[in-house]
């Protein structure tokens, strides 16, 4: 299992985090499918 770190600035906001967040919960529910399709699939 892979694990991910994500780039934290110094005064603590997180880039990848903001740009999730700006996202409507469509997109975001998509993002999130696609991503564990591909890790099923490489099961």
């Amino acid at each position: 299992m892979a694990t991910v770190e994500f780039y934290q600035r110094e005064n603590g906001n997180i880039p990848v985090m903001e740009f999730l967040s700006s996202l409507s919960s469509k997109m975001r529910a998509k993002g999130y499918k696609e991503d564990f399709e591909k890790r099923c699939e490489n099961e």
